[in-house]
């Protein structure tokens, strides 16, 4: 059940699109990977729901970590064992469902959410510098969880008439570039375009679900030349 339910999940994620009542002026600004974007709706752009991952910060930490031989001098050791990555969960792809009547080999694709265990690291710090000489400065990153995903959030996205045969293609060689996309362009988001830009949302602490516009940007993508393709007015999806 998992794996069609994350299907269902996707197409819901990727037919979305509601413009809300009330306008501003101006464009909203652009908001970075991990904060909280506040909505500022404005006439003629769309909004869609978008899953949102772990939120994590990087704290850096300097420590000087020993490299002489413990057994032949006397030095005063601290051993630390710390969680530079805290555990989390991922989907992998694994083996097609052999019970599915899809022609796209691609739809019949069994997702599953796995556990990724947290990554450690031991140091041997010195705590007295006048004792050896046989140390280093390392600086050690530690990610830490500050913020649970799994919830949605309206995120600005593309318009729907704006996504053009161009921004399609565009997008899969960016993602092809980025070793996520491996089948033949297509001048439509189909379901192996689609497939490979969840992953690359995924794996990238991104919203997940749309072509909205932190997306656009970490794909070297400039979200501003398809604001205003079309004169039509934008297609709310149900």
């Amino acid at each position: 059940m998992i794996h069609k339910n994350f299907i269902f999940l996707l197409f819901i994620l990727f037919t979305q699109c509601n413009i809300p009542q009330n306008a501003s002026t101006g464009r909203s600004a652009s908001m970075s990977r991990n904060a909280k974007q506040e909505i500022d709706p404005q006439t003629g752009k769309c909004y869609a729901k978008c899953l949102m991952g772990d939120v994590y910060k990087t704290d850096t930490t300097k420590y000087l970590v020993y490299t002489g031989d413990a057994a032949t001098e006397n030095v005063d050791l601290e051993t630390l064992e710390m969680e530079v990555k805290p555990a989390t969960t991922k989907w992998v792809k694994k083996k097609a469902d052999k019970n599915c009547l899809s022609s796209d080999p691609e739809d019949c694709m069994v997702w599953c959410l796995v556990e990724v265990p947290a990554e450690k690291q031991t140091l041997k710090v010195v705590k007295d510098t006048t004792q050896t000489k046989n140390y280093k400065t390392e600086f050690i990153y530690k990610k830490r969880l500050v913020k649970k995903g799994g919830f949605t959030e309206k995120r600005e996205v593309i318009c729907r008439d704006n996504v053009t045969p161009e921004l399609v293609y565009q997008l899969q060689e960016a993602l092809r570039d980025q070793n996520y996309f491996f089948s033949k362009n297509a001048d439509k988001l189909n379901s192996r375009t689609k497939a490979a830009l969840s992953k690359f949302q995924r794996e990238n602490n991104l919203p997940v679900g749309q072509l909205d516009l932190e997306t656009l940007e970490a794909l070297n993508i400039n979200p501003t030349d398809y604001d205003s393709q079309t004169t039509n007015p934008p297609v709310t999806n149900h």
